[in-house]
């Protein structure tokens, strides 16, 4: 890991992952900022939870909506003349479940991550391919599960 960026030579770093990347900027932003550009909606009724996660998004790079504590809120936040990249859903949302929320964004086509202390196995059968994390995650899982998710 390098601390001072400003030092980075190009001898440092391997000439391959620097094209691969798109050059050296390119390099060192997708290390530091993988969701960098991403707009994701947060969907967590805890509130510390919530903020754990948003701000984990936005170390990562991304812009962030939300984070809602309710489908009902979710869904008349979203603006989409400007689009979503992606959504975090905890499923148990007090007494509801994200599930609409779920299926109206695999309606539109947009991807998800289910974050959530439920088993996969308990998820509903229309969600067995969907994107899964189970908690508690730290960022590096977070961040990973978000980037496999967009694939």
């Amino acid at each position: 890991m390098f601390t001072d960026l400003a030092a980075i030579t190009i001898t440092e770093l391997p000439v391959r992952a620097i094209f691969a990347a798109g050059g050296l900027t390119g390099c060192v932003m997708q290390h530091l900022a993988p969701l960098s550009g991403l707009r994701i909606l947060i969907v967590e009724d805890n509130a510390l939870i919530a903020d754990h996660i948003a701000h984990m998004v936005i170390d990562a790079g991304a812009q962030i909506e939300g984070p809602f504590a309710t489908v009902v809120e979710a869904l008349e936040s979203l603006d989409y003349s400007t689009p979503l990249d992606a959504a975090v859903l905890d499923i148990s949302l007090g007494a509801e479940l994200s599930y609409p929320l779920a299926e109206a964004l695999k309606t539109t086509r947009i991807p998800f991550l289910f974050l959530t202390g439920k088993d996969k196995s308990d998820l509903p059968a229309s969600f067995d391919k969907a994107s899964y994390l189970k908690k508690p995650f730290n960022a590096e899982m977070l961040v990973q599960a978000i980037t496999n998710c967009l694939k």
